[in-house]
């Protein structure tokens, strides 16, 4: 089936995907798209695509999982139109339509306000050189919270995340055997390093 065809091209051509993005493809289509699977692709028009796109989201309340399927169909199906299976691509319907989520508002920080941060963890981690600070500015009760060894693992785990860009599930899944911190391990590095694996390729 197509499917099988789209994944074998990927995995001919090199296009690495992680067995997690496989696997969620895998299922999703043989959820959403069950009745599909046995007819030629050919009978798939926009008009189909738009109407289980309408059945999901106002029979099941899945708008959310049925569009992201529709994002890995339409990449099959655009492999099936690179092989001449197919002339269009019916998921192409969503191309240029008005999406109705609201518009994600991104803020960075600035310089100034970076060292600001920064400050404000360096005394959170050493609470004990700012007792006065912390407790006339957050209280007893966020002092005394503070002051925990959880706490201050929080905020190891805040500045690793800020100054390395890492992904929060990268930096919370760190072991200490990926940590190197001995000058006979740092290979040919200048300092202390570690390595992690990428979420997505599976490789250092």
């Amino acid at each position: 089936g197509l499917l099988a065809d789209y994944e074998r091209s990927n995995e001919l051509f090199g296009k690495d995907q992680s067995p997690r993005t496989i696997t969620d493809r895998r299922n999703g289509v043989r959820h959403v798209f069950a009745e599909w699977l046995d007819k030629p692709i050919s009978t798939i028009t926009k008009q189909v695509v738009l109407n289980k796109i309408y059945e999901w989201e106002s029979q099941r309340g899945s708008r959310g999982q049925v569009l992201k399927v529709c994002d890995y169909m339409s990449a099959m199906f655009n492999f099936a139109k690179t092989m001449d299976r197919i002339d269009q691509n019916p998921f192409d319907i969503r191309k240029g339509r008005i999406s109705r989520r609201k518009k994600q508002v991104h803020h960075w920080l600035n310089i100034a306000e970076c060292k600001t941060l920064f400050s404000w963890i360096e005394k959170l981690q050493r609470p004990e050189k700012h007792t006065s600070l912390i407790k006339d500015t957050f209280g007893l009760g966020e002092y005394e919270a503070t002051v925990k060894v959880q706490r201050q693992l929080q905020y190891d785990a805040i500045a690793l995340t800020l100054l390395t860009g890492l992904r929060k599930l990268e930096v919370l899944s760190l072991r200490w055997d990926q940590v190197y911190l001995s000058r006979e391990n740092w290979r040919n590095t200048k300092g202390p390093y570690f390595e992690f694996i990428k979420s997505k390729q599976q490789e250092p």
